[in-house]
């Protein structure tokens, strides 16, 4: 979450502004994010009834139901985004369909978008949420080695453009982190010895 704070100082020929931007935001490590008892992350949006979620399609195979589960337990409504990403989908054809989706169910001003995956997704999804309404609030829930320990504590979110990595992206931080390392459980061997290389 920030604040922007500002002041106005008349000059001989207009005015000179001075600002700056206070950002903070938490982080929680939590065992089981999804089970119901763990009410953490319902009360993130307990002020709104519903929740819209983007996540990776492969998280969405085995974490989905589980996450129904927990968001009607909750009495949450749920809508779930569901996306495939890799390097050549971190496009601004995914943002723009990610923007679709926060666009149809209506995201309002400071309702938070949950965010569901590893670092490209939160990447892509975290620059939809800063372009969305300038700056839409958003929550995440890394879900590999690298979400976990870079993309997670990072504030820089981004699309590639051409055969430019990261070239267009903004400095934007989620208002929340829940840290869960049990989703490295249903991680192949290879990607953790990847992540940690």
């Amino acid at each position: 979450m920030s604040d922007l704070q500002a002041t106005v100082a008349e000059t001989k020929n207009g005015f000179h502004v001075e600002g700056y931007e206070k950002i903070e935001y938490d982080f929680t490590f939590l065992d089981k994010v999804f089970d119901k008892d763990n009410k953490q992350l319902a009360a993130c949006y307990q002020r709104w009834g519903r929740c819209l979620a983007v996540m990776d399609a492969n998280i969405f195979d085995v974490y989905g139901d589980e996450m129904q589960e927990y968001f009607d337990h909750h009495k949450l409504e749920l809508k779930i985004h569901k996306t495939m990403i890799g390097e050549k989908a971190k496009s601004m054809e995914t943002l723009l369909s990610i923007v679709d989706s926060m666009n149809e169910f209506g995201v309002f001003r400071k309702e938070p978008v949950l965010v569901v995956g590893g670092g490209l997704v939160t990447d892509v999804a975290g620059f939809a949420c800063a372009a969305y309404r300038r700056n839409t609030n958003y929550i995440r829930i890394p879900t590999t080695v690298i979400g976990l320990i870079d993309a997670s504590v990072s504030i820089k979110v981004a699309v590639n453009y051409g055969n430019y990595k990261n070239r267009l992206g903004a400095y934007h931080a989620p208002i929340h982190t829940f840290l869960d390392f049990g989703f490295l459980r249903t991680l192949p061997k290879a990607q953790i010895r990847n992540g940690f290389a």
